[in-house]
Order: structure tokens, then C-alpha cells, then sequence
């Protein structure tokens, strides 16, 4: 029952993250000695616009992994349980194109919303490698 309520809450946890207008960091130059720094949601089509469409990607895929856990919860399968894999691969993705910036040298891109994100990610990853597949077998470890 746990794993239950852990695989429906880390979706829920991941969207309303990235609801908040702290995800994802956009860098502007008004003039050329001046940066100004402004963060929005992982749901505004801004960072779309500007080429950087990883955030939005995996806040859509995010919504999908929460679909895709309900149907898992409701009726586990194997093909369920890959399913979820995969998205959750590249929701990771997604979210971890911002820090391209950051491993590029750019600290001022960093967003601690963004960081959290990508972790609760990595642990859907996990346990859709490790955990959930005892519920499809009816037992819970």
C-alpha cells in the first residue's frame, strides 16, 4: 500500500513544482554590461520561445507520468511499468537541460526549484526500475 501512495504522490509532487514560478531561469541583457534574471513556470511557453524546450517538455511528461501511475495503480502490468520507465527517462531529460547552462559555466542559471524537480524525477526513475515492479506480481517489498 505504500508503494502505492509513494508512485501517486511523486507525480503530484513533480507538477506542483512545476507550477511554481521559480523552475526555470531566464537570463536577459538589456544593455551590455547589464543581466537581468527572471524565473517562471515550467508550464509558460516563454522558455519555448527561446529555444529551451526541456522544461515544458518534461512538465507535459510529468503529466503523463501521473496518468500513466494511476492506470498502474489501478491495474499493474509490465507494459505499464515500462511505459512509466521511459517517460520518466525523459521527463529527467527534460528537466536537466537547463543545468547544460550551469555545466557550461553559467551558475547564474541554477534554480533550486529545477534541482528538486529533476531529484523527485530520478527517484520515479528508480522506482519504476526497482520498486514498482512488486506490485504487478501482487506483493509489496
Amino acid at each position: 500500500m505504500k508503494k502505492k501512495i509513494v508512485m501517486l504522490i511523486l507525480p503530484l509532487l513533480m507538477i506542483s513544482l512545476e507550477l511554481l514560478p521559480t523552475g526555470v531561469v531566464m537570463m536577459w541583457a538589456p544593455s551590455p554590461t547589464e543581466r537581468v534574471r527572471e524565473t517562471v513556470s515550467y508550464f509558460t511557453f516563454l522558455p519555448v520561445g527561446y529555444g529551451m524546450f526541456g522544461p515544458f517538455l518534461a512538465a507535459l511528461l510529468s503529466c503523463v507520468l501521473l496518468l500513466l501511475s494511476v492506470l498502474y495503480v489501478w491495474k499493474p502490468n509490465y507494459g505499464l511499468r515500462m511505459a512509466l520507465l521511459v517517460v520518466s527517462i525523459f521527463a529527467l531529460l527534460g528537466s536537466l537541460m537547463p543545468f547544460l547552462f550551469v555545466l557550461m559555466g553559467d551558475q547564474e542559471r541554477f534554480s533550486a526549484t529545477g534541482a528538486l524537480i529533476s531529484a523527485v524525477i530520478l527517484v520515479e526513475v528508480l522506482g519504476s526500475i526497482f520498486w514498482w515492479k512488486g506490485l504487478e506480481e501482487g506483493k509489496e517489498r
